[in-house]
């Protein structure tokens, strides 16, 4: 089991069996995470995300991400790396060549019925919908999976990523797509912790410690 020495922080001593059956660290419910950001995260902020991912797998997170290349495919390769589970919202089908998948550890996930849930809360975030074309909706509609879950009963426990402008609530034309996430994460008052910054780690350590 890959345990990075520089994460031991984010461990608590209590170890209890998941649903699944895997010796993860759990509380009394599923607890989920948004790992996302840039296509053009550093290659070393890529490599402490798959280290983070498998950190936060073994506490027993599931994953949320986008399958896109750079941040959301190095948090996706850490989950993976060690079986932990991930749910990977695909805009549409052979997305950077992921396919649906509902039965595998990694899932790949296509909006389905839940569209309608996710363009709403789109629309909401999103400062321009309207110039958006289709393409760039549907990345934003998989967005919305990713902070508040297919329902939104479920939302992300907390958001972790990458931005050139290191956003974490207000955002500009340098966050990207990523934008997106970090107002929806903003409006329902989810915490964005992102690693541009040399104190996001010691922040998301004591939100995971409940400190």
């Amino acid at each position: 089991m890959y345990l990075p020495g520089r994460f031991s922080f984010l461990f608590p001593v209590r170890r209890v069996n998941n649903r699944e059956g895997a010796g993860h660290l759990l509380g009394d419910c599923m607890k989920f995470y948004a790992g996302i950001g840039s296509r053009e995260t550093p290659i070393a902020v890529q490599e402490t995300m798959r280290n983070l991912a498998s950190a936060l797998g073994f506490l027993g997170y599931t994953l949320r991400s986008g399958a896109a290349m750079g941040a959301d495919s190095a948090f996706e390769q850490g989950a993976d790396r060690n079986g932990y589970p991930a749910h990977i919202y695909l805009p549409w089908e052979g997305f950077s060549r992921r396919r649906f998948d509902a039965d595998a550890t990694t899932r790949y996930i296509l909006p389905g019925d839940q569209r309608s849930f996710g363009e709403k809360w789109a629309r909401v975030a999103h400062p321009a919908w309207s110039r958006l074309n289709s393409a760039a909706q549907a990345l934003m509609v998989r967005n919305t999976f990713q902070v508040l879950g297919f329902e939104g009963d479920t939302p992300s426990d907390f958001v972790v990523c990458w931005t050139k402008d290191g956003a974490e609530a207000h955002t500009s034309a340098q966050t990207g797509g990523t934008g997106q996430a970090i107002r929806l994460a903003r409006l329902h008052d989810i915490p964005v912790f992102n690693l541009y910054h040399n104190d996001s780690l010691a922040r998301l350590s004591a939100l995971v410690r409940g400190k």
